[in-house]
């Protein structure tokens, strides 16, 4: 189920409607709980578990249970590793890093995101973006206004490029809150 979300001035992500994201918490836990009991060992059902884990501990952080949260996605990191899914594993310890940064862990956050960054390699480029979003964040979480810009700038100059507007739009609003904060 898709939660739509907006930004708060401090760059986390809020959910818009509580009852919808109640909701999809509730069939996402029966849904990942059937997936657990099945006794299917396939690659098939292993990796359609690790998609659900990933996508629930994204409802379990806009709820602001990080904890749980980052659990999550340490099992489906751990399914990503031992299917040899890299770009999976690498999209899975970002979004733990944007789990840390929203539960105001930012040094740790930052630190995840910048070793992130350090690993971009062919297969994980498609993610740069992301990586440099992260970095915004995490800069400005931090205090650093000027860094936070150039790294959302970086995002934007790659999501230009890609022509994804609702991606384009959004790195454009994260710039536009790090510049009026005044931080």
């Amino acid at each position: 189920m898709r939660i739509e979300t907006r930004l708060d001035d401090n760059l986390r992500e809020c959910p818009v409607d509580g009852s919808r994201l109640r909701q999809a918490v509730q069939e996402s836990s029966t849904e990942l709980s059937h997936l657990r009991n099945q006794t299917d060992t396939s690659t098939l059902h292993t990796t359609r578990l690790g998609r659900r884990l990933q996508r629930h501990g994204r409802y379990r952080r806009l709820q602001g249970r990080f904890d749980d949260a980052l659990s999550l996605k340490d099992e489906a990191c751990e399914i990503w590793s031992d299917c040899d899914r890299r770009k999976a594993h690498f999209l899975c310890q970002l979004q733990k890093s944007v789990i840390l940064f929203e539960a105001h862990r930012t040094d740790a956050a930052l630190d995840a995101a910048e070793m992130l960054a350090s690993r971009l390699d062919d297969d994980t480029a498609v993610y740069r973006d992301m990586v440099a979003e992260a970095l915004g964040k995490c800069h400005f979480g931090g205090g650093d206004r000027r860094r936070a810009v150039t790294h959302l700038e970086e995002a934007l100059e790659i999501r230009l490029q890609r022509g994804n507007e609702r991606h384009i739009d959004r790195t454009r609003h994260l710039i536009d809150i790090v510049e009026r904060s005044g931080k």
